[in-house]
């Protein structure tokens, strides 16, 4: 009995996720400015995909299926999270699986890293998030930031 108790659970945390995923990749279509931190896949998220195959393999050949769902929700959630960018908006700032509004932004300071990225570091919701640019982007980042009355800061 606790076993389906199990299943159960995993395939609503699982499908929660996948579908919060989904939304933030949907979101992400209006993106105008996206970040120079690429999203790569790891090292564990091959790992943990082809770990879950394995196990669905194995319970295929022994035709127990109970856990079958959640399995397959564990592994179109590591492929949604690959998919998941970071960059700038009208409607907020995109990081990571994070969405800040404009009116959660404080504040923003631009630190010239490289020959050709800048780091522009944006303190929201009590936290600072680190959004790396090309040079060229500049000023059109200033201009979406200036344009929804965000302040520009020497220390964040």
């Amino acid at each position: 009995m606790w076993v389906y108790i199990l299943a159960g659970i995993l395939f609503l945390g699982f499908f929660t996720a996948v579908m919060i995923g989904i939304v933030v990749v949907d979101k992400q279509k209006t993106i105008t400015i996206y970040s120079r931190l690429g999203r790569r896949t790891n090292l564990i998220e091959i790992i943990n995909v082809n770990l879950a195959l394995l196990v669905t393999a194995y319970f295929v050949y022994i035709r127990y299926y109970i856990f079958m769902p959640a399995i397959v929700f564990f592994v179109l959630f590591i492929i949604i999270t690959t998919r998941v960018q970071s960059g700038m908006s009208e409607q907020g700032v995109f990081i990571g699986m994070t969405f800040i509004e404009w009116d959660k932004v404080k504040s923003y300071k631009i630190i010239n890293d490289d020959i050709s990225t800048f780091t522009l570091k944006i303190r929201a919701n009590k936290r600072q998030y680190v959004f790396r640019c090309d040079k060229s982007q500049r000023v059109a980042i200033e201009d979406i930031l200036l344009a929804h009355g965000r302040k520009k800061t020497e220390t964040i």
